[in-house]
Formats: structure tokens, C-alpha cells, sequence
């Protein structure tokens, strides 16, 4: 695999792990903005139980296929019903939006499989991340011979078709995931950090003015700043000082939002290299980032706890 090849499988899987993390967090925000009549039958005071082991089950992918970055996210959540039922939603989610095999055909597979699998036709949800090629027919399947036809219709929702003004003054939370998913797909050029850097700023800023709970905020933010995923070091710089010159009632706890952002990146590199060497390395590395985004020690001493001396070394 040349390097360009490897970038284009990480960067998938990124998406891929992102939109996994956006679904399991504002499941009912999603349903509710994508599905609302489903959302109005939903007991929402019960846990959704998200089936992924089951899933992998049904669909019996080949081992080979656990070793490469998956071109979509496949999501089952079994839900309770206010009157006592239960329903099993498959989110399929094409994160590749100009590749990928017929999606219409793997929406009717999958759905036969899990009827298969569980006697319950589930409510089937496709969500497009980019516009499929204009050939390529969507939200239903159809095929027949010999007079036997098999007819699968599902939800289809297209993030590009969605109106921007409308996402930005919306009250649904998952509506700001969909506008920074829908302007992530058209960063491109010189000036592409600028554009990030640009909606990122533009989406803060809107967040600290909304009525959410605070962690809400705090946890959506961190994920449109994964899917917006601002490289360059020195805007990063200016944007953490722009959070953290917020002030007002209604704005969000912005050095919250900066210790969990950066103390989840540096757990994630720490537990690679083992559970007890990992906190110690996932401390040092939070501090190399925040170091790096302009913080004083005094603040990176604080949050992870590393000594001044400590703090010397890096």
C-alpha cells in the first residue's frame, strides 16, 4: 500500500469512528431529526441497546475483511416501544461518498439478513455523507424474475440536500454534526485549514449560545472538532485562545472542553503501549498538546498532574 493509499484508509476509518461515536451519543437527537414519527413511539427512558456483536454475527463478514478500514458504518439498536414492542434499526452510513458498491442493493441484503437473523424487519436508515453517482437509484431496491419480485424501500437521508440556515437555527443538537459533516466534505485548496478553521470557530461560537445542557455542548463540540479535524498548529493556537477568551452566562466551560479534547488524545496513544506505562505517557503527551496549542504550564500542571519539573523535560 503506497502512503497516499494508507492516508486515504485512515482518514475512513476516522470518519468511520466518528460517526459511530456522533450515533451512540445523540442517538434520540438523530432518530428524532431523521425519523420522527419512529421517535414519537420510542420509550427514550430505557437504554438503547446497541448490537454490535450481533450484527458482526449476521452479516458474517470474512475474517480478511476485520483487517481493512470498512467503507461504511453499519449500526443495530434494539429500542423499546412506548407500548411495549421492540424495534431493530440498522444505520447504514456511507461515509466514501463517491464509492462504494450499489448501496440500495446492500440495504435490501442487510435487511433480509437480520430478518433472517431475528424474525423482525428493521427500520432501515441510510444516511449520505456525499451525493451518489446520478445513475445509482436511492431509498429503494427492486428486483424480479420469472414472476417472484422482491420490493425493499428504506429511509434515505442526504446530508448535501440539507439547508445550512436551517441546520444552524435548528433546536436538535445532531443538526450541527450534519452541518459540520456537510461543510468537512468541502474543505479543499490552499486555504483548506483556513476553511476549518473558519466553521470551527463559527460552530463554538454558535454553541455558547445555545440553551443545551452543558455537556451536551461540551461533548458535541468535541466531535464536530474531530469531523472539521483542524491540523494547522498555529490556527489551532488561535482558536483555543478564542475559547478561552469566552466569557458570558450562556457560554460553554471552554477549558472543560479543552482538557477533555486533549486528555482523550493523549489516552488514545497512551493505551497503545499498555495500561500502567500508558497513563504516564498519555499525561506527558496531553501536555505536549496543550503545551503546543499555547497553554501555560501552570494550566497543563493542573490537568495532568505532571510536576513543574516534569513539565521541564518535554
Amino acid at each position: 500500500m503506497n502512503p497516499e493509499e494508507k492516508i486515504e484508509v485512515q482518514e475512513r476509518a476516522d470518519r468511520d469512528g466518528f460517526w459511530k461515536d456522533a450515533i451512540a451519543r445523540f442517538l434520540p437527537q438523530l432518530v428524532q431529526r431523521m425519523l420522527p414519527e419512529l421517535y414519537e413511539d420510542v420509550d427514550w427512558t430505557k437504554e438503547p441497546k446497541f448490537l454490535s456483536q450481533e450484527l458482526r454475527d449476521t452479516l458474517q463478514r470474512p475474517a480478511a475483511d476485520e483487517h481493512n478500514a470498512p467503507r461504511f458504518v453499519d449500526v443495530l439498536v434494539q429500542l423499546s416501544l412506548k407500548n411495549g414492542g421492540v424495534k431493530w434499526i440498522l444505520l447504514h452510513i456511507e461515509v466514501q461518498g463517491d464509492g462504494g458498491d450499489n448501496i440500495s442493493y446492500r440495504m435490501a441484503l442487510y435487511g433480509c439478513l437480520i430478518f433472517s437473523h431475528h424474525h423482525q424487519m428493521p427500520v432501515a436508515l441510510a444516511i449520505l455523507t456525499a451525493p451518489r453517482p446520478k445513475k445509482e437509484t436511492v431509498g429503494s431496491y427492486n428486483t424480479e424474475q420469472y414472476g417472484t419480485q422482491l420490493f425493499y424501500r428504506y429511509n434515505c437521508f442526504e446530508i448535501e440536500a440539507q439547508d445550512d440556515k436551517a441546520l444552524l437555527e435548528s433546536d436538535n443538537p445532531f443538526d450541527l454534526i450534519i452541518y459540520a459533516a456537510k461543510k468537512e466534505a468541502l474543505f479543499k485548496g490552499e486555504d483548506k485549514e483556513q476553511q476549518k478553521f473558519k466553521y470551527l470557530r463559527e460552530l463554538t461560537r454558535l454553541l455558547a449560545d445555545k440553551g443545551w445542557d452543558e455537556k451536551d455542548r461540551r461533548d458535541l463540540l468535541i466531535l464536530i472538532a474531530r469531523i472539521i479535524n483542524l491540523e494547522d498548529k498555529g490556527l489551532q493556537q488561535q482558536y483555543v485562545a478564542d475559547i478561552k477568551a469566552m466569557k458570558g452566562e450562556n457560554s460553554m466551560a471552554a477549558m472543560t472542553f479543552i482538557e477533555k479534547f486533549f486528555r482523550d488524545e493523549g489516552v488514545a496513544i497512551g493505551e497503545e503501549r499498555g495500561r500502567n506505562e500508558g497513563r504516564r505517557e498519555a499525561n506527558f503527551e496531553t501536555a505536549r498538546r496543550m503545551r503546543s496549542a499555547g497553554m501555560p504550564d501552570a494550566d497543563i500542571h493542573k490537568f495532568t498532574s505532571l510536576s513543574f519539573e516534569e513539565l521541564g523535560t518535554l
